[in-house]
């Protein structure tokens, strides 16, 4: 299966397909300092910063009115808000160069002929990508050319570690407060859509990233041991058959290896299952039980440690 490579995210909206791409639901609720990683693991959102004037607020925009300057209005009409500072990562992207696209409009406040206090706000914020200022003092209407105009800004990234970050940051400029509005906080980041696009065909992915994601080690494992035992004992029955017993080892009557030598490498790697536990012996019995453990090898062994206690134990 090949990486993940693209992503494309509705901020602050519902799931929406435009131009055959689909721009997945991004309506979580999200509060003072919280964040949220979408099911599948591809990305995720989060927010610092909090309105002064009002409680439970969603930090999200939606604007009925048409947006123009595009053909997808309903791509604008919603956008993800913030106070502070906004976040979004693309989760386990395969390393190589990608296309940012960054969608915009600005449907909070009003266009300037109105006339109206809501008229007067500038929402003004830097662009950050991979924690590289891409744009600074950021005014959407300024550079859409008025409100509820829609415009998209584009920018080529390096991910080098399997994740992206997009930051939108207010860094106090623009409008601070309009203690007599209704529009009082909402002059922070805001952005309506993200879309990556991967410059490179991707390989098949070896790695994972570490946001929420793991690897079933355990499955792998089991499976390779059970390889391993069966291998074994499809050679130990050749060799029973042709009268061999495991090489580097002394045996008793029995077949069970007695010693081997601590000096000899080889002999600490033992080429069965059964024999996954075995201790170095001398042919005196005298030894304490402190000194058998000490001298004791675990080689591939999947017992755990009070299994392990009991074989010393009974002397096995």
């Amino acid at each position: 299966m090949l990486a993940d490579a693209n992503f494309a995210i509705k901020c602050g909206g519902p799931e929406i397909i435009v131009d055959g791409i689909t721009y997945e639901a991004e309506t979580s609720y999200l509060g003072i300092t919280s964040s949220y990683v979408i099911p599948t693991e591809k990305w995720a959102v989060s927010n610092v910063g909090s309105f002064t004037d009002r409680n439970n607020q969603p930090y999200m925009q939606n604007k009925l009115e048409r947006v123009r300057n595009t053909n997808s209005t309903e791509l604008y009409q919603t956008s993800r808000i913030s106070t502070g500072s906004l976040r979004y990562y693309g989760l386990g992207l395969a390393n190589g160069p990608y296309t940012v696209n960054l969608h915009f409009a600005e449907t909070v406040f009003n266009d300037p002929s109105s006339h109206t206090l809501e008229s007067l706000g500038r929402r003004v914020f830097d662009i950050y990508i991979q924690g590289t200022i891409v744009l600074k003092d950021f005014d959407i209407s300024k550079e859409a050319g008025g409100v509820d105009r829609a415009m998209t800004k584009n920018f080529i990234a390096t991910v080098t570690e399997n994740h992206l970050e997009i930051h939108l940051f207010w860094a106090g400029n623009g409008t601070h407060c309009m203690l007599t509005s209704s529009l009082e906080g909402n002059y922070g980041p805001s952005i309506s859509a993200i879309n990556v696009v991967s410059n490179f065909t991707p390989k098949k992915n070896r790695t994972g990233l570490i946001i929420g994601v793991a690897v079933p080690v355990g499955v792998v494992t089991f499976t390779l041991i059970l390889i391993f035992v069966v291998f074994y004992l499809r050679r130990r029955n050749d060799d029973d058959e042709k009268g061999k017993s495991p090489k580097n080892f002394e045996n008793d009557k029995s077949g069970t290896p007695m010693h081997a030598s601590k000096t000899d490498d080889a002999t600490t790697h033992v080429k069965g299952y059964s024999y996954a536990c075995w201790g170095y012996r001398e042919h005196s019995d005298n030894k304490n039980k402190n000194d058998l453990n000490q001298r004791i090898k675990l080689v591939s062994s999947p017992l755990n440690n009070t299994e392990f206690s009991d074989i010393i134990a009974e002397g096995r």
